[in-house]
């Protein structure tokens, strides 16, 4: 009997990560095929330094979203998902804080104003976000908490 290779989407297997932490390093590290520890560590180590995190798909399974990415200052961030959708309106998504609180003002993140809404400060909602797009090749419970720039909350 020979040995069997465990292959899927829960190794990390159709996918490849990008990872840099900091602002002034010139190259990100790319990896792929991750483990989901590789994953989950650039994800805390980018919240706590600034930079970016970026999950691709490499090979397309009929999902919604293709790419999940955290842009971080340190101690912030904000998520976008980039899908398949064929409406242009629809290929870039940012994510925005669940429930339903109104307009609170606007956060610098960079060097612009955001709507405090699409700037997260817990470090648990990427890791969960990222873990289930890691896990099933696309988001099914997390994609509700994105929407198109089109169609922003009130």
């Amino acid at each position: 009997m020979g040995l069997v290779m465990q292959e899927g989407l829960e190794f990390g297997c159709a996918f490849e990560v990008e990872i840099l932490v900091g602002r002034s390093r010139p190259h990100a590290e790319v990896t792929e095929g991750p483990v989901w520890s590789r994953v989950e560590s650039g994800i805390r180590e980018v919240f706590a330094k600034g930079g970016r995190v970026r999950l691709r798909l490499l090979e397309p399974l009929g999902g919604y979203i293709r790419k999940l990415s955290m842009d971080a200052n340190p101690g912030n961030y904000r998520l976008v998902a980039f899908t398949s959708s064929k409406d242009l309106k629809f290929e870039i998504l940012e994510w925005w804080e669940s429930g339903g609180a109104g307009h609170r003002g606007f956060v610098r993140f960079d060097d612009d104003l955001w709507d405090a809404r699409k700037v997260s400060r817990d470090i648990d909602v990427a890791l969960v976000l990222f873990r289930e797009f890691y896990d099933n090749g696309d988001l099914s419970d997390g994609v509700s908490s994105f929407r198109s720039p089109w169609d922003p909350k009130q």
